[in-house]
């Protein structure tokens, strides 16, 4: 099947997913760990168990990398 054979919200999901790749490659290894993780369900307490990292750290963290993203993402 073609992409045009798919369903739009499908497609729609599927662009935005590359896109999301694209921005977290070129994040550094530790955020997009970070970001994985959260992608993944982990809580900021769980993460701050596994990093290292107080889940405040975490959360402060994870909200600068969501604000870069969105302005790379913006740019592009």
């Amino acid at each position: 099947a073609s992409l045009e054979d798919l369903h739009p919200s499908y497609t729609m999901n599927m662009v935005a997913s590359i896109d999301l790749r694209r921005l977290l490659d070129g994040c550094p290894q530790r955020d997009r760990d970070l970001v994985e993780q959260s992608l993944e369900g982990y809580s900021a307490e769980e993460i701050a168990r596994t990093t290292g990292i107080t889940s405040t750290g975490i959360r402060v963290r994870l909200l600068r990398i969501r604000q870069s993203l969105r302005q790379q993402a913006a740019a592009a």
